[in-house]
């Protein structure tokens, strides 16, 4: 009877290892294709890493674009100062010859007096005229050129809405192939779990279902965190394309609004310096935030930093850069003198006031280059200032009337801005951060493939050392049934039994044959495979 329950647990051994081995092929052809997988999911984040350096470039070509405009304005600035001193010389010396010509006219007759008075007044007439068809001719020469600056701004900014979009839908398309993987992955380790909890359910003993837990455990963990994190991406992207015709239509209302809201509120602000300062730097603000920067984390507001010194300086505002750069803004409003030169009644109030105003905007240019923010403690910042002036008329009145101010900021590290340049500008420092965001996501997604790619290769060594059991296991049947079944082994023996004895009414079965061993070599082979 001994015998016979030892050859029926020896049977249902034989019965196990069967299936092992065929859960132990399953699962080797299941890693191969699990690899493959990854491989390709690899290739993927590859592309997109290419594609994300391909947008920088085209960022940094739009910013060589920016400088060839800001040189080209510059000159086409030097050549209207050297027209307008040929045109001061040459009226200069039409003063003297009418100065000749009175001159001459005073020692005629009497009889040609009021001839003389007449032509004197028709000369001055004629100055006045070709004076004033100058002025017109240097106001539609900016007008153009500020056209052209404009369009090309939008053709750069289509440019890069354009490139925008594409990246978006790519990136969308990599995301899709990297869900869809992920879920065939999910699925096809979530059916073999159950398999491997169900077919060893009725063999394994409970430290062997507690050890399996252990090992599958940790994978499904990273599988859920990687899915969390896929999910989140794309939910995030699509967040963003929603958003992006939202801050379109912000941008383009934009203009208008600060203009309405600076009118409406020039009365209010002329008599008061320090609330003039804190609705400049409140437009700004408000500028920044519907370009999609965020106060505290993309921009900051007077925050504090110290020179050389020890003394306390506060930006109006500092706006963050990738790479821990950062650029500093200067909010500069200036209403009095210039609302002063709208409400002049003659030429010669206007431009009293206006010189007043430009004399106002050269100090606050020179105060600002004194303050030398760019040097400060901890400030890793370009070597210039931006200064804005909210009243976009303000600056074009100012620059109209000394076309020298612009250059005169600029020597001195301060670079003027308005509501329409400021835009452009902080709108791309917005693209930069999303450009950020998205590569370090992309790097985020890298690492947890990383983590699964790595704890697919713990899961595989773990395979190979339930295969090394079961090698171990086969061996020992086998061991056994050679003691039982071989030429010294007890059947030979016990089979005399039978001759000797009249009770016995039964006999010994045949042994089964051996068993081969496990074929574990495969998982050897994959397990230093997926190591390297």
């Amino acid at each position: 009877m001994a015998v016979s329950k030892m050859k029926k647990q020896l049977e249902q051994e034989v019965l196990e290892k069967t299936r092992l081995e065929s859960e132990t092929i399953n699962l080797q052809q299941l890693l191969a294709s699990t690899k493959l997988q990854f491989e390709q999911c690899q290739q993927k984040l590859e592309q997109q890493v290419v594609a994300y350096s391909d947008l920088n470039e085209a960022k940094h070509s739009i910013e060589q674009v920016v400088g060839r405009l800001s040189t080209q304005l510059e000159s086409e600035q030097l050549q209207l100062t050297q027209s307008k001193e040929r045109e001061e010389a040459k009226q200069v010396q039409i003063e003297k010859e009418q100065e000749k010509s009175h001159h001459l006219t005073n020692e005629l007759s009497n009889v040609k007096a009021d001839a003389s008075k007449h032509l004197t007044q028709a000369n001055q007439l004629t100055a006045q005229l070709d004076e004033l068809k100058g002025k017109l001719a240097d106001r539609e020469s900016d007008l153009q050129q500020l056209h052209l600056a404009q369009s090309q701004l939008k053709a750069d900014y289509a440019e890069l809405k354009t490139s925008l979009d594409e990246r978006d839908n790519k990136h969308k398309e990599q995301l899709q192939l990297l869900e869809d993987n992920r879920a065939q992955l999910a699925k096809d380790f979530e059916n073999l779990a159950n398999k491997i909890f169900e077919e060893k359910g009725k063999s394994f003993t409970e430290t062997s279902k507690q050890s399996i837990d252990a090992m599958l455990t940790p994978f499904k963990e990273q599988m859920s965190d990687f899915k969390a994190r896929v999910e989140a991406i794309h939910t995030e992207d699509t967040k963003a394309k929603a958003s992006l015709s939202q801050e379109l239509e912000h941008l383009r209302k934009l203009n208008q609004q600060i203009t309405d809201e600076a009118s409406n509120l020039t009365k209010a602000l002329k008599g008061d310096n320090k609330q003039q300062g804190s609705w400049g730097e409140l437009q700004a603000e408000m500028i920044l935030e519907s370009s999609g920067l965020s106060k505290g984390q993309e921009f900051e507001r007077e925050a504090n930093f110290k020179d050389e010194e020890g003394k306390n300086k506060r930006p109006d505002l500092i706006v963050k850069l990738p790479g821990n750069k950062s650029v500093i803004i200067d909010s500069k409003v200036s209403l009095v003198a210039y609302v002063n030169s709208v409400e002049a009644e003659d030429e010669a109030s206007k431009k009293q006031y206006l010189d007043a105003h430009v004399a106002s905007i050269r100090t606050h240019i020179d105060g600002l280059s004194s303050k030398d923010y760019t040097n400060l403690i901890g400030m890793n910042s370009p070597d210039f200032v931006l200064m804005f002036m909210p009243i976009e008329p303000a600056f074009l009145a100012a620059v109209e009337h000394d076309r020298t101010l612009f250059n005169y900021g600029f020597e001195r590290n301060v670079v003027l801005v308005t509501p329409t340049t400021l835009l452009p500008i902080v709108r791309t420092v917005a693209n930069l951060w999303v450009m950020e965001r998205s590569n370090e996501q992309a790097r985020q997604i890298a690492d947890q493939a990383a983590d699964v790619y790595n704890q697919l290769c713990v899961m595989a060594d773990r395979l190979n050392k339930v295969g090394n059991g079961l090698k171990t296991a086969t061996n020992a049947y086998n061991g056994a049934v050679t003691a039982m079944a071989g030429q010294q082994g007890l059947y030979p023996k016990v089979a005399k039994f039978k001759d000797l004895s009249v009770k016995v009414s039964k006999s010994l079965p045949e042994p089964n044959e051996s068993v081969p061993e496990v074929e574990n070599g495969k998982l050897d082979l994959i397990v230093p495979e997926l190591e390297s």
